[in-house]
């Protein structure tokens, strides 16, 4: 979706002033939905084997990779979309495109986050990934009350009843099949369930 003459933060760029206010989806996204559920299939492999023995250590490890995320996104927002290949080390390839496509738009408008949001909780929703693929999933509540976006000029782009608190679901995937521990993000949405925060 793309705004002709709106000073709103279009799409994209929405989604890192939610969750690059999270990090790098929320105020102008259609649609909030959860991590879609697993395909159940019937298969003559070998079972495939978690990647995680018990759901402390996943949550800890897609804590990690959301932080590091965050911290990226933010900085390249705070640059105004100024060095956003750097995003490229902690998103999934897909992941990549639509990252490098909204901080385009946010060096074209000329738009900058000030401040930093942080997230107050984290909750694991479910633990799919295997040594043979799958994905991780998590819900977030992103505390973004100390962050804005604004042009050129200084002027907030936000909208001004815009929640400071949001619930989204992050998605992981492992980064490669030699590093499976290691996650990286695959999708972030806003969650339309209970909030957590």
């Amino acid at each position: 979706m793309r705004f002709a003459t709106d000073r709103r933060l279009p799409a994209a760029p929405a989604r890192i002033a939610a969750v690059a206010l999270l990090s790098i989806t929320a105020f102008l996204l259609s649609g909030c939905a959860s991590a879609p559920s697993p395909v159940k299939t019937h298969s003559s492999k070998p079972a495939a084997t978690p990647v995680f023995a018990t759901n402390d250590e996943a949550l800890a490890a897609a804590t990690k990779a959301y932080a590091e995320y965050q911290s990226i996104g933010q900085k390249i927002a705070q640059n105004g979309g100024e060095g956003a290949t750097q995003i490229v080390s902690v998103v999934t390839p897909t992941k990549a495109k639509a990252e490098l496509q909204e901080f385009k738009e946010l060096r074209e408008r000329g738009y900058r986050q000030v401040g930093e949001s942080r997230y107050t909780k984290i909750q694991l929703q479910e633990d799919q990934i295997t040594d043979v693929g799958g994905a991780l999933s998590i819900y977030v509540c992103v505390d973004s009350s100390a962050t804005d976006f604004v042009d050129a000029a200084g002027t907030s782009v936000l909208p001004s009843d815009r929640s400071p608190l949001a619930t989204v679901v992050a998605q992981f995937k492992s980064a490669s099949a030699e590093h499976p521990k290691q996650l990286v993000v695959s999708r972030i949405e806003p969650w339309s369930g209970k909030s957590i925060c």
